[in-house]
């Protein structure tokens, strides 16, 4: 059975490995102050609360400011670096988090047609509209 993903947003990583969950994002799926466990699969990082069945996971706690901190080993799989954008997203059961470098630096977007101006990503609209519209890409 396969569970459809709800994309929440996205945040970017800290020098030391942490992701910042918005807070109305905590406050909606009770996040606050709670601990969580993490595993790796798939290519994607995934959230539970924490409870004492099963030993799968690294046990983390949600801090007080929404900051969680992922496992180094973890960021070294899914191939994070500082400032990278981390999608969020969560079902019925996980929350989780995958990295996708390729969000437009002005509005965010994650559209498929991308161009890449000194490691930075441009979504066309953007590019669209710096160039007034008048260019067609």
């Amino acid at each position: 059975m396969v569970i459809a993903m709800q994309l929440l947003g996205f945040v970017k990583t800290s020098p030391d490995g942490r992701v910042l969950i918005p807070k109305d994002i905590r406050k909606q799926y009770g996040l606050e102050d709670k601990r969580v466990k993490l595993f790796y699969k798939n290519a994607m990082i995934y959230l539970r609360i924490s409870d004492t069945a099963g030993s799968t996971g690294q046990v983390r706690e949600i801090n007080g400011q929404g900051r969680l901190s992922i496992p180094a080993e973890f960021r070294r799989n899914m191939n994070w670096e500082h400032q990278d954008y981390i999608e969020m997203y969560t079902n019925s059961v996980y929350f989780c988090f995958r990295g996708n470098k390729q969000v437009c630096t002005f509005c965010e977007s994650t559209d498929l047609t991308m161009t890449s101006i000194y490691g930075k990503y441009i979504c066309d609209d953007c590019i669209q509209t710096v160039l007034g519209k008048k260019y067609l890409l």
